[in-house]
This record gives structure tokens, sequence and C-alpha cells, in this order.
């Protein structure tokens, strides 16, 4: 159904400084990869050093990343 998210999917988000938005999004757009993987690569990352259990869907539909596919 149009406008729908998936039952197990919750929304996160935040204010950030301007400069570090643009500064992310420059990178992404680099890297040729959405902001989002970018975020969500350095928080999978910090919950290991954190040992908090972060699941990975590598299978997301959304991605483009060819390592994720």
């Amino acid at each position: 159904m149009p406008s729908k998210r998936a039952s197990n999917k919750k929304l996160i988000n935040w204010w950030i400084r301007e400069e570090n938005a643009d500064a992310l999004r420059k990178y992404a757009n680099e890297q040729g990869v959405p902001v989002v993987d970018l975020i969500e690569e350095a928080i999978r990352e910090k919950c290991e050093d954190w040992g908090v259990d972060y699941k990975d869907f590598a299978q997301s539909k959304f991605s483009n990343r060819e390592e994720k596919k």
C-alpha cells in the first residue's frame, strides 16, 4: 500500500548543523551512496565498539550499494 512503512521500522530524526549535513551529502555524493547508508555504516561500526547487537539487513531493497546486494 502506498505511503506505508513496514511495521517493524521506526523513524528516528534529529537536527544537525547545516555544515555537517552539507559535508555528509558531499561525501555521500562522491561515494555514490545515499547519506542514510553512510549514517547506518557509522552506527553499525560504533555499535560494534559498544557491544550493542545492531542488526544489519544487507538485503534491503532501498540500498544501491553493490556490496549490500
